[in-house]
Parts: C-alpha cells; sequence; structure tokens
C-alpha cells in the first residue's frame, strides 16, 4: 500500500469517528441523519466506519443537519495526515 493510500485510508477513519461522535453527542441516530441531512444511511454507516470518502456537499449536509456551522469539526485530527507538495521556489 502507498503512503498516500494509508494516509487516505486514516483520514477517513477519523473523519467518520468524528462525525459518530458528534452526532451521538447530538443524540441523533443514523436514520434520523438520514431524514435530516439526505444523505442516505448506508453512506452515512459507510463515512463513519471510515470505509468511504465523501464530498465536501455531502459533509455540509451532514454538518448542517447536525447543527454545525461548517463541517471543520470533522475534520479535526485529520488534517495533520495530508501531505502537500511545497514550491520550492519563493
Amino acid at each position: 500500500m502507498k503512503r498516500n493510500d494509508a494516509n487516505k485510508e486514516a483520514f477517513n477513519q477519523i473523519v467518520g469517528k468524528n462525525v459518530r461522535a458528534i452526532r451521538q453527542m447530538r443524540n441523533i441516530t443514523i436514520e434520523e441523519l438520514d431524514y435530516k441531512s439526505g444523505v442516505d444511511y448506508t453512506t452515512i454507516h459507510a463515512i463513519e466506519l471510515g470505509k468511504r470518502g465523501s464530498s465536501s456537499y455531502t459533509l455540509a449536509r451532514l454538518a448542517k443537519a447536525l447543527g454545525l456551522k461548517n463541517p471543520a469539526p470533522f475534520f479535526d485530527g485529520a488534517m495533520e495526515l495530508l501531505s502537500v507538495n511545497e514550491d520550492e521556489e519563493e
């Protein structure tokens, strides 16, 4: 497995754990989140398990349904896993 693939998998797992933690803190079931957000139950379940990434649109819909102003809390602890190519020229 490539390093980027491992990072992507770990990133998705952290985002999923954050989605689940926020949902549970608000005492909302996956079924209720499905209804409020319009995001399918199986998609929410897969995101929470870290089995799949999701689009910014999907994360925004989940955030709004959970009462968040934006999806930033979903990324807590995950951003450190991203690597970017830095331009060496200044």
